[in-house]
C-alpha cells in the first residue's frame, strides 16, 4: 500500500479501477456506475493518498466539453414552441426549488459558508454543478472548495437513493391512472413519428406535370417514394409524370402529410405493396462526398436512383427537403430498387472509417478555445468573475455542436468518442474530488455539521422531487410517466430513469427525459458557478 500511495499515478488508476469495478455491482438492477469512483477516492484519501490537482481540471474539461457537443444540436431547438417553453419552465423551477431550500436550510442550520452549494449538488446528484462550483471556488479566497466537496459527498448517496425510490413507488401508488395515461402516451408517440401514407391525385393542376417541376417542398416537407398506376407500381423520380387516377405514396411527419393532402388529393386507405425489385434500407452516412452538401445540389434521385425519405440526427427527426444539408453520422432511410440501393450504399460507405475517426486538431482547438474563454475575466456590478474550466468549454462546445463545423471541418465526434470523453472526464473528476475530500471527511465524520448536511440533503431532495413532479403534473398537465421522466431529466439522474423504465416496462419516459436533460444539464452546470459568485456577496443567503 505504501508503494502505491507513493506514486500518484498509481493512486489514480487504483481508485478508477476499484471504483469502476464497484460500479458494476447491481442491487435490484440499480448500480452506482462511474460515480462509485467518488467513494473509492474517499477511502483512498482517508488513508492518506493524494492525486495531482490538474487531474480534476482535466476531468472537468473533458466531461463538460463532451456534454456540450452532445447537447448542442438539440439545445437551441428547445426554445421553440410551447413544448420548449414547458421544458425550460420545469428545469428552472426544479433548480430554483433546490437552490432555495438548500440556501434557506443552510442559513437556518448555520452551516459553513458554501456548504449549501455542495448540499444542493449532492441532493440533486448533479456532478456538473459540483464541477463548475469547485472550478469557480478555486479562483477565489472567500469560499472553501473543501466544504463544498464534503457537503456533496455526504449528501449524494441519499439523494441518489431517494430519487430511485420515488420513481419506483409513484407508478404503484397511481397505478390505475398511470396505466391509462401510458396507453395514450404510446399512441401519441406513434403519431409524432414519420408515417407513410397514400393519396389519390385530385388536383387537376398536377396532372401531366413532372414531379421534379412541382417542387412540393415549397408547401410541405414530404417525399413521394412510389406511384401506383392501375396495377403497376413504379418508383417516383424527378421525371415521373402524373396522370389522372394516380396514387402516390408519401413519407413525412403527420403535420406535413396533412399539408400535402390539402394540395394534392384525398387520402387512399388501401394497401400499396412494394414491387419485387423495391427495397428500403436504413444506413449511416459515412462518406465525405455527401457530407456538408445540400440535397438539391447532390441530385441523389437523378444520379443514384434512390430517394432519402427520412433523416435522424442526434436523436432528432428531420424531414429531408432540397435545402437539407447532410452530415457525417446522419441516420438516413433510402428507398429505391435493389440494385440502386446497393450501389448507393457502396458509395456512401466508401469512407466508412471516417465515421469512426476523431479529428484531434478540431477537438483540441475547441477545448483550447473553451479554456481561453473560461479564463477571460469579466466584470459586472463591481464583481469580477470568469466562466472557468467548466463554463467556457461548455459554451464553446454548445455552439460548435449546434453549427456542426468550423469552416469546412466537421466538429461532430463519433458516438464512441463522445462517450469515452464523458466517462473519462467523469472518473478523473470524481476520483480527484474523492481523494481530496477523503482526509477532510475522515476528520469531520463525527461532527455535527456533517449530520446536519445529511439531514438537509434529504429535505432538499424530497422537496425538489415533489415540487418538480407537482409542477409537471398539475401545472404543465404532463402524464405521470412523462412527469417522472422529466423529473429524472431535470435532476439529470440517468440511473433513476433506468429504474423507472424497468419498473413500468416502457420506454416512453425517455422522450420527456431527453427533452429536458440538455437544458437542465446546462442550467445545473451554470448554477454551480453562479452560486459561488453570489456567495462572494456577504450575507446574501445567511
Amino acid at each position: 500500500m505504501e508503494f502505491i500511495f507513493s506514486h500518484e499515478i498509481l493512486v489514480l488508476l487504483a481508485v478508477i479501477f476499484s471504483g469502476c469495478a464497484l460500479g458494476l455491482l447491481r442491487i435490484k438492477g440499480v448500480g452506482l456506475g462511474s460515480t462509485a469512483c467518488l467513494f473509492t477516492g474517499l477511502a483512498a484519501g482517508a488513508m492518506g493518498a493524494s492525486i495531482p490537482s490538474v487531474i480534476e481540471q482535466i476531468g472537468i474539461l473533458f466531461f463538460v466539453y463532451s456534454i456540450g457537443l452532445s447537447m448542442g444540436p438539440r439545445f437551441f431547438h428547445l426554445f421553440r414552441g410551447k413544448a420548449g417553453l414547458n421544458v425550460i419552465v420545469l428545469a428552472l423551477t426544479t433548480i430554483a426549488i433546490g437552490v432555495f431550500v438548500s440556501a434557506l436550510g443552510a442559513a437556518f442550520l448555520n452551516l459553513p459558508d458554501g456548504a449549501f452549494i455542495g448540499v444542493f449538488a449532492g441532493a440533486l446528484t448533479s456532478t456538473p454543478t459540483l464541477a463548475s462550483a469547485l472550478d469557480a471556488a478555486a479562483a477565489s479566497t472567500g469560499l472553501s472548495a473543501g466544504k463544498i466537496s464534503v457537503a456533496y459527498t455526504v449528501t449524494y448517496p441519499l439523494g441518489f437513493l431517494l430519487i430511485v425510490l420515488f420513481v419506483q413507488y409513484t407508478p404503484r401508488i397511481f397505478k390505475k391512472k398511470f396505466n391509462k395515461e401510458l396507453e395514450l402516451e404510446k399512441k401519441r408517440v406513434e403519431e409524432d413519428d414519420f408515417q407513410t401514407r397514400a393519396f389519390v391525385i385530385g388536383n387537376e393542376k398536377f396532372i401531366g406535370k413532372r414531379l421534379g417541376d412541382l417542387n412540393f417542398h415549397r408547401f410541405c416537407h414530404v417525399n413521394i417514394t412510389r406511384i401506383k398506376r392501375g396495377a403497376d407500381v413504379a418508383l417516383a423520380g424527378p421525371d415521373s409524370r402524373f396522370k389522372e387516377g394516380d396514387i402516390v405514396v408519401a413519407v413525412g411527419l403527420p403535420v406535413e402529410l396533412e399539408k400535402f393532402e390539402k394540395i394534392f388529393g384525398e387520402r387512399y386507405e388501401g394497401e400499396i405493396e412494394l414491387s419485387c425489385d423495391m427495397n428500403i434500407k436504413d444506413i449511416v452516412l459515412a462518406s465525405t462526398k455527401f457530407a456538408g452538401k445540400k440535397l438539391k445540389d447532390l441530385k441523389i434521385p437523378t444520379l443514384y436512383g434512390v430517394s432519402i425519405t427520412r433523416i435522424r440526427r442526434s436523436g432528432m427527426n428531420i424531414a429531408p427537403h432540397g435545402n437539407t444539408m447532410l452530415e457525417m453520422g446522419d441516420e438516413i432511410r433510402i428507398f429505391g430498387n435493389e440494385a440502386s440501393i446497393i450501389g448507393f450504399v457502396k458509395i456512401a460507405g466508401l469512407e466508412r472509417k471516417k465515421l469512426d475517426e476523431t479529428n484531434l486538431v478540431i477537438l483540441s482547438l475547441g477545448m483550447f478555445a473553451g479554456l481561453v474563454l473560461g479564463y477571460v475575466p469579466f466584470e459586472a456590478g463591481g464583481l469580477t468573475f470568469r466562466l472557468g474550466a467548466a463554463g467556457g468549454p461548455l459554451l464553446v462546445a454548445l455552439f460548435l455542436g449546434h453549427f456542426g463545423k468550423i469552416g469546412r471541418w466537421s466538429v461532430r465526434l463519433p458516438i464512441a468518442t463522445r462517450i469515452f470523453l464523458r466517462e473519462f472526464g467523469l472518473v478523473f473528476f470524481l476520483s480527484s474530488v474523492g481523494v481530496s475530500s477523503g482526509a477532510r471527511l475522515a476528520g469531520a465524520v463525527f461532527g455535527l455539521d456533517v449530520l446536519l448536511m445529511v439531514f438537509l440533503g434529504a429535505i432538499v431532495a424530497l422537496v425538489t422531487m415533489f415540487g418538480s413532479y407537482f409542477v409537471a403534473v398539475k401545472i404543465l398537465s404532463m402524464p405521470i410517466s412523462s412527469s417522472l421522466g422529466a423529473m429524472c431529466g431535470a435532476m439529470t439522474s440517468t440511473p433513476a430513469l433506468g429504474v423507472l423504465i424497468k419498473e413500468i416496462d416502457d420506454e416512453s419516459p425517455t422522450i420527456a427525459y431527453a427533452s429536458i436533460y440538455p437544458i437542465a444539464t446546462i442550467l445545473l452546470t451554470i448554477s454551480g458557478q453562479i452560486l459561488v459568485w453570489i456567495s462572494y456577496i456577504p450575507k446574501i443567503f445567511w
